[in-house]
C-alpha cells in the first residue's frame, strides 16, 4: 500500500515527470493534451481507476459546492452511486444530474441549481401553485424556482421514461402517463400503475415484482420464504414482506462483501448491503478525504488525486473536516 505522504507531480505536457513511492512505482503523466489539463484522477495506487471519471467530478462539484451535500465525503458519494446506479446525489436522474453538474465547471452556483433544482427568479409561476413548463413541473416558493423535469429526464428515476407534464384534479401539475377517474390495471408487468390525483402513475418495481393487493398495487420481493435478512458469502440478502432479495455484492465497480454499513453505530439495526471489501486499500465509507496542493485526496477502495484547477476551481481546502474544491 502506498505511504499516505506520497504526492502526486506535476508535468508538462512535453514531459514526463517521475514521482517515486519508495520501491512502489512509477511515472504519470498529468496532460493528455498540450495545453490542457485532464480531470482523470490520478492514481496514487498501482492500478488504474475503474469508476466513470464523469461520477468522480460530479461528485467532487456537489461536496464542493453544495450548501447541503447528500454525502458528507467525495468518497462516499462515489461509492454510494455506484453501488445502487439508480440512488442519485441530486434531485435529477442520475444521467441528467451527471451531465447537469459537470456541465457547470467551477460555477458553484449553477451545480447547486443542479443539485437541488432551485434557482432564484420565479419567471411569472405563481407562488407555491405547481404548473406546466414545457416538459418540466415549475414550483415557487419564496422567489425561488423549482423545476421538475418529466419524460426522459425523469427527476424521480423510479419513474419509468416518456412521462409528460400533466395538470391533476387539484389543479396542481405533476408528472405522469395520462388523466385517469378510476385506478387503472394495477401492474403492467414489472410496473406499479396507480392513479393518484386523476393522473396515471407509473413506479417500477426493480428488483422486486409487482402484485395487486386489496389496497392497491405493491411492489414485493418473489424469493424463497424468509424470516430475517442476511448475509451468504458475499450475497446481501434482504426479507421483504416475507420473501428474499438477492443482491449480488462482487457485481459492484468497487469491489465489496457482504454486511452493515453501521460501522460505530451500536444502536444501528439497518438491514445487510454490500460494503466495501475488506481487502481494500482504502475504505471509501471512513477514508477521510484531503488536500495535497491543488489536489482532493478521496478513495474508490484506492487513494486517488483529483486537480481541483482541471474542474474549474481554484483550490482545494478542507474546512470542517472536510475536504472540497474552491
Amino acid at each position: 500500500m502506498l505511504a499516505r505522504s506520497g504526492r502526486v507531480a506535476r508535468c508538462s505536457c512535453d514531459a514526463m515527470v517521475r514521482a517515486s513511492w519508495g520501491a512502489e512505482w512509477m511515472c504519470v503523466l498529468l496532460c493528455i493534451h498540450c495545453g490542457s489539463r485532464s480531470s482523470l484522477p490520478v492514481n496514487r495506487g498501482p492500478s488504474p481507476s475503474a469508476v466513470d471519471s464523469l461520477l468522480v467530478s460530479a461528485c467532487v462539484r456537489l461536496q464542493s459546492c453544495s450548501r447541503s451535500p447528500f454525502d458528507t465525503s467525495v468518497s462516499r458519494c462515489i461509492w454510494n452511486n455506484q453501488r445502487d446506479p439508480q440512488a442519485i446525489v441530486t434531485s435529477l436522474d442520475r444521467l441528467t444530474s451527471q451531465t447537469c453538474v459537470n456541465a457547470a465547471g467551477g460555477d458553484c452556483t449553477q451545480v447547486e441549481t443542479c443539485a437541488t433544482g432551485w434557482k432564484d427568479g420565479c419567471d411569472g409561476v405563481p407562488s407555491r401553485k405547481k404548473v406546466c413548463r414545457e416538459s418540466k413541473v415549475a414550483y415557487c416558493a419564496k422567489d425561488r424556482l423549482h423545476l421538475s423535469a418529466c419524460g426522459e429526464d425523469a427527476s424521480e428515476w423510479h419513474l419509468n421514461p416518456g412521462s409528460s407534464c400533466l395538470v391533476g384534479a387539484d389543479g396542481n401539475a405533476e408528472c405522469g402517463f395520462g388523466l385517469c377517474t378510476s385506478p387503472p390495471q394495477p401492474c403492467d408487468g414489472n410496473t406499479r400503475v396507480t392513479c393518484e390525483n386523476g393522473v396515471i402513475r407509473r413506479v417500477s418495481c426493480g428488483e422486486q415484482s409487482c402484485r395487486a393487493s386489496p389496497s392497491g398495487p405493491e411492489c414485493v420481493a418473489l424469493g424463497p420464504p424468509c424470516q430475517t435478512s442476511r448475509c451468504e458469502g458475499d450475497i446481501a440478502i434482504r426479507c421483504e414482506s416475507g420473501h428474499e432479495l438477492r443482491g449480488v455484492c462482487t457485481s459492484l465497480t468497487i469491489p465489496a462483501t457482504c454486511g452493515s454499513d453501521c460501522y460505530a453505530s451500536a444502536s444501528c439495526t439497518r438491514s445487510p448491503t454490500c460494503i466495501p471489501s475488506p481487502s481494500l486499500a482504502c475504505d471509501p465509507l471512513t477514508h477521510d478525504d484531503s488536500c495535497d496542493g491543488l489536489n482532493l485526496i478521496y478513495c474508490d477502495g484506492t487513494e486517488r488525486a483529483l486537480d481541483c484547477t482541471s474542474l474549474g476551481f481554484s483550490a482545494c481546502t478542507v474546512n470542517a473536516g472536510r475536504a472540497a474544491c474552491r
